[in-house]
């Protein structure tokens, strides 16, 4: 073993083994991460792009709902009434003068609440061409510059809103400037609320709803016009993208000049335009990339820990191994303990604890050489004894039943209670050789302590014995001689000294599925530590051995032995202060 070819091997093996069993699940384990690494960046761009979607719509039913707020406002209360006065008279009255003030608290508050609202319009059909506006309060069309609304607004249904792009100025001098406006005509009047929106301000705003660089939105109206497109992608290449999409609220992969693109669209309904967003499918392959570096990075370092891991355990552990064969030969050999190499004592580790045992067995080894010898010698001495005490019964009875002649002759074959309890232990003698291991009735072993019971009651005197038997299961069959012990325990223990005021009560009573058999006597009890004594000497392991115990050990053993898994003997004190000892047993 100390060769260092042997140390190599030794070593290599359990290399292979630490990679066998860590390094190559690992790199299974980073080959499924990557997968699902791909998996799942796919699945989040898709959920991505939906959420751009949705909130895309709510942002829409936001700009929607201010003209709908605004007609709600104006519609349902007196403010109508007021405006139409209004444009459609010349002077204009005190009352209408508050109304139209109150108005333009309104209708400024909401223009200044929205820093991307650029205009507000209220207008109905008047023969002096009045138009309020958020600007220039109530004034005339003809001194707007925008006024390319109007006829697009009253040609709109009643109660109908749209939405449209359109060039703006607020005076002559001023560049156009392009804006969102929402028109939204009144229901029971002619003519509407128009509210223009930055168009710089709605991008940015639908912008921050995109969760990749690269990715693009497009709001276009049910004409096909682009409302709002926010978009890195050249012109032409956008005009094609969106010929080819598909009129379907689904997400599509489309390829247009060799790239692919993810492509979710939806309707929004209110004002029949689609919402679509769009991203380079290539960006899925960019995140997965990303998080499949990190993770091949964690396994590459995993690898190298165990890869480091792996020799230092396997060189220590042929430093411990050699140290363990080294005793063993010792140990084969029978060499003196103090020849044993030294080693180093370490409670933690391992081998530390292998090699004290083997130390201590090695010291123990003559002693166990000693025990087990005296051992097979008490042994063989109780195999003398228990032919000894096969014969002595056969013995005894032989006998018994010569005594028992010669007092029939005595008495001239008159029958006498010398000749009763010679005859009752006789039967007792028989029965108890008769096969022990067998099993007999419940009604024959009844029978065999009635005739032990009447030979203690021509020793001790009278005293009762009440029997509470199931007639139904007096033909089952038990062990041999083990309700007698149980009997001779309540008499020797409990009632010998009470005379005729002794009672035993003995129940036999079938309960669900098993035998309940209970002996209880009115002596003068058990106390808890008779009791504890009793129930250690069930227990001891030196009880066969010693033979000093024959009664309710010896009871619990055959028990335990015969029939396993079930209630085992049990000895307390009833609620009357009885003695009571108990068993179960399956039915057979």
């Amino acid at each position: 073993m100390k060769n260092i070819n042997v140390r190599i091997q030794f070593i290599k093996k359990n290399f292979l083994l630490f990679f066998s069993a860590f390094i190559i699940p690992t790199f299974i384990l980073g080959i499924i991460l990557v997968y699902r690494s791909y998996e799942n960046t796919s699945s989040e761009i898709h959920k991505r792009m939906e959420n751009s979607l949705t909130l895309a719509e709510e942002t829409l039913d936001t700009l929607t709902g201010e003209s709908r707020t605004m007609n709600l406002y104006l519609e349902d209360s007196s403010q109508m009434l007021n405006l139409n006065r209004m444009m459609n008279s010349e002077a204009i009255n005190y009352s209408e003068m508050v109304s139209l003030k109150y108005l333009s608290s309104f209708v400024q508050s909401l223009h200044n609440a929205k820093s991307y609202i650029n205009s507000i319009y209220l207008y109905i059909d008047n023969p002096l061409g009045r138009v309020y506006t958020s600007d220039n309060g109530l004034t005339y069309i003809d001194r707007m510059v925008d006024k390319e609304w109007v006829p697009h607004l009253l040609d709109n249904p009643k109660g109908a809103n749209s939405i449209e792009i359109r060039p703006i100025r607020k005076h002559s001098f001023e560049s156009p400037q392009e804006v969102l406006t929402i028109f939204k005509k009144f229901k029971n009047y002619y003519g509407g609320t128009v509210i223009n929106y930055n168009l710089t301000h709605i991008n940015a705003l639908f912008s921050s709803m995109l969760f990749y660089e690269n990715q693009s939105l497009f709001i276009i109206n049910k004409q096909g016009e682009i409302l709002v497109g926010i978009t890195d992608i050249e012109p032409a290449l956008v005009s094609r993208l969106l010929a080819g999409i598909e009129n379907e609220d689904a997400l599509q992969e489309l390829k247009v000049d060799n790239s692919a693109y993810f492509i979710n669209q939806t309707l929004y309904k209110p004002q029949d335009i689609r919402v679509i967003t769009v991203l380079p499918k290539s960006t899925l392959y960019v995140v997965a990339a990303d998080n499949a570096k990190n993770t091949i990075s964690i396994i590459a370092l995993i690898i190298v820990i165990t890869v480091l891991l792996a020799y230092i355990i396997s060189a220590n552990n042929y430093k411990h191994l050699y140290q363990v064969i080294d005793i063993f030969n010792y140990a084969k050999n029978n060499q003196n303990i103090r020849n044993l190499p030294a080693f180093r004592d370490d409670n933690k580790d391992l081998y530390s604890h292998i090699l004290n045992n083997i130390i201590k067995i090695f010291i123990e080894n003559n002693y166990l050489q000693l025990q087990l010898s005296e051992r097979k010698y008490r042994l063989k001495v109780m195999e003398l004894q228990a032919l000894q005490y096969q014969i002595n019964p056969h013995f005894l009875f032989n006998t018994l039943q010569t005594i028992n002649y010669e007092i029939l002759a005595l008495t001239a074959g008159k029958h006498t209670h010398v000749n009763k309890m010679v005859e009752n232990l006789s039967d007792l003698l028989r029965f108890s050789l008769e096969s022990p291991d067998s099993k007999v009735t419940i009604k024959k072993e009844i029978e065999n302590c009635q005739k032990y019971i009447d030979i203690q009651r021509m020793r001790f005197g009278p005293f009762s014995v009440q029997w509470e038997v199931d007639a139904s299961v007096t033909e089952y069959k038990i062990i041999r001689l083990i309700l007698q012990p149980l009997i001779e325990n309540a008499i020797k223990h409990g009632i010998k000294h009470l005379g005729e005021d002794g009672k035993i009560k003995v129940f036999i009573r079938k309960i669900d599925s098993s035998i309940r058999i209970i002996v209880s006597d009115n002596g003068p009890g058990i106390s808890k530590e008779t009791l504890e004594n009793i129930r250690n000497a069930m227990n001891s392991p030196e009880m066969e051995e010693s033979g000093e115990h024959i009664g309710l050990p010896n009871c619990y053993r055959r028990l335990s032995l015969a029939y396993a898994g079930n209630d085992s003997l049990r000895i307390d004190r009833n609620p009357d202060g009885w003695t009571e000892v108990m068993f179960s047993i399956p039915m057979e």
